[in-house]
């Protein structure tokens, strides 16, 4: 349990026990996290806030969790569970939704079967939730909805390590089937999507210190009509039995969220009473519009060594491509081809004055960088340890491309710190994180009184943290108090350049093990 000077409150409670081939864990919590700082000021009589919330709470939850598991043999193993979690979340949004808040609970349902060459996962996801902004003026619309998803999933796995001309295989190979449905009146109706997906992955074993490992996903994404494939390799040398040499290249793409595949919206005009944008995926002038995957390209070679007992360290270099981001695009006039029912949302009553949604962006960012870090143990019960992240970004504009660069990475970051644990029970923790600066674009309402959205950057200056912690444990280390500084420096600053100012919190915490 955790009570902090912020108003901070967590606590959880944890049982389990094995008897045999059966085994139990149920677990309990709540966590309840202030905000840093506030939007909208007390007392404001021209303010309206999201019904039925504290705008002091930053987020929530009371959860619960049951895990049980019974032994079938001497590599099968069936498992069953689920979790319950009651939740309240101010997040960042986009666009006008600058600060948004959700009101509901979660509820999850699953069942695992693990054998030696056969694993089978299946579960059952639900998602119910009330949702808008966290605030806006009065005679505004918090655009209010209810948002809630189903998910089925199944997932079966076949496993086998076998020889083949002296190499040794370690083979998976699976199939996946997953069903989504969301209804949310942010969408233009309620949707289903089916997904299936198969991938297969083989790590040979060359010799005792060379190893390769191949693997492909590919996956139906419905939306986008399609199969995508994500392939990977890596290569695996080990000079010495306590150290590595690894080169790996991998893709991945994030195919379009529900949000950016169905949006449907009318989006108030902040500048004029009765009037909105519509804010869709689809195209009225292209019928033939489709939103593509985001894409991304990984190169990365690294070395760990842990060859001496007093240190390790490791060294890692990068290379990151990633390119058609999805993101809001620039609102248009409204015109003869978008107007809808002579400009009227029969709906909510608003004027149509313009049209908007999601886009791919132009562009592609290619991101070099490394990092390099050790720990240190000089002395039995003291770890020192260190890291420095290099963080270089090119941008690559084809001609005509109007896309305003991201730079979200600080260009360097540092971590250094020490850890000390005692024979008296005391034990300690000091760490330090500096970031530098950061720039952050964001598509936002403009404040010239225009209807278009416009992409606006913000500078994040670097900062400084210096946390601690120090503990004491007793009787016979079953019970632990503990008091942690989180900003004990109390630099004030963001971390988002439109989120909360972030001050100096202090944290202290009881544990006891039966």
């Amino acid at each position: 349990a955790g009570f902090g000077n912020h108003g901070n409150a967590f606590g959880s409670a944890t049982v389990s026990r094995r008897q045999g081939d059966f085994a139990y864990r149920l677990s309990a919590g709540y966590t309840r996290e202030p905000s840093w700082s506030r939007e909208a000021g007390r007392g404001r009589v021209d303010t309206q806030f999201f019904p039925g919330i504290d705008p002091t709470v930053d987020a929530s939850n009371a959860r619960l969790a049951l895990n049980a598991t019974r032994r079938l043999s001497k590599e099968g193993e069936l498992s069953v569970g689920g979790d319950y979690a009651d939740v309240t979340r101010n997040m960042q949004s986009k666009g006008p939704y600058n600060e948004y808040f959700i009101r509901g609970y979660t509820a999850n349902a699953y069942a695992n079967f693990t054998s030696k060459n056969f694993n089978l996962r299946t579960f059952y996801t639900r998602l119910d939730f009330s949702s808008g902004k966290a605030h806006d003026y009065i005679g505004q619309s918090l655009d209010l909805s209810n948002p809630t998803s189903n998910t089925f999933d199944v997932f079966g796995e076949y496993v086998n390590q076998f020889e083949t001309g002296g190499l040794k295989h370690d083979l998976h190979a699976g199939l996946n089937y997953r069903l989504k449905q969301v209804n949310w009146s942010y969408l233009d109706r309620e949707r289903k999507e089916n997904w299936i997906g198969a991938f297969v992955q083989d790590t040979i074993k060359l010799s005792s210190a060379v190893q390769f490992v191949a693997s492909l996903r590919a996956d139906h994404v419905p939306y986008l009509q399609r199969v995508v494939p994500a392939p990977r390799g890596a290569l695996i040398v080990k000079p010495t039995e306590r150290s590595a040499v690894r080169v790996s290249g991998s893709t991945a793409f994030r195919s379009p969220s529900f949000l950016e595949s169905y949006l449907d919206l009318r989006v108030p005009a902040p500048t004029a009473s009765g009037a909105a944008v519509s804010s869709t995926t689809r195209r009225l002038d292209d019928p033939n519009f489709r939103l593509s995957q985001e894409k991304v390209l990984a190169l990365d070679i690294g070395y760990l060594s842990q060859d001496l007992d007093f240190v390790n360290l490791e060294v890692t270099g990068y290379f990151l491509q990633v390119k058609d981001t999805i993101d809001l695009s620039n609102a248009n006039p409204e015109s003869p081809t978008t107007n809808a029912f002579n400009g009227l949302f029969i709906s909510s009553g608003r004027f149509q004055v313009g049209d908007g949604g999601w886009e791919n962006k132009c562009g592609t960012y290619n991101t070099f960088g490394g990092e390099a870090g050790a720990r240190f143990f000089p002395i039995d019960g003291l770890d020192l340890f260190a890291n420095y992240t290099l963080n270089l970004q090119r941008f690559d504009r084809p001609s005509g491309c109007e896309t305003v660069e991201n730079r979200q990475t600080s260009r360097h970051k540092v971590n250094a710190g020490m850890q000390v644990r005692s024979s008296a029970g005391v034990d300690g923790e000091l760490t330090v994180h500096h970031a530098t600066e950061q720039t952050w674009v964001e598509i936002q309402p403009p404040t010239d009184g225009s209807l278009s959205l416009v992409a606006r950057s913000y500078d994040l200056p670097a900062y400084t943290l210096v946390n601690a912690r120090v503990g004491y444990r007793f009787l016979g280390n079953q019970a632990e108090v503990s008091v942690t500084g989180f900003n004990l420096l109390n630099q004030k600053h963001r971390q988002h350049p439109l989120g909360q100012r972030i001050d100096q919190r202090f944290m202290g915490f009881l544990a006891y093990r039966f």
